[in-house]
């Protein structure tokens, strides 16, 4: 078994979310392998999220394993920002060291 797949379920409300499993349990082909439950145990940056590793099952036994990370769309649109916020600033960053070495070769010559 290979984990070659990795994917995200974004569901309006956690009644979705919660159907979702539901259907995800009672699955003949589908079979969960692990379970981390961030919605009641949020990440230590308080971001809550659920974490499913699920096997999809073939004739002799599991022939894939897939990671789900599934969550809230109002969480999930904050984090999308908050990468963007992160990623502009590291580019930020970025620019600014290479504009103080830029500045420490010119002020050498």
């Amino acid at each position: 078994m290979i984990n070659i797949v990795q994917s995200s379920g974004v569901f309006n409300a956690p009644s979705d979310m919660i159907h979702f499993l539901e259907n995800l349990i009672t699955s003949t082909n589908l079979s969960i392998v692990n379970f981390i439950d961030h919605m009641n145990n949020p990440h230590p940056d308080g971001y809550r999220n659920v974490l499913i590793y699920v096997a999809i099952m073939g004739k002799f036994g599991p022939k894939l394993l897939v990671k789900v990370s599934l969550h809230l769309s109002f969480m999930y649109e904050q984090l999308e920002e908050l990468k963007v916020s992160e990623s502009c600033l590291e580019e930020s960053q970025s620019w600014r060291y290479c504009k103080d070495i830029c500045f420490q070769i010119d002020s050498y010559e």
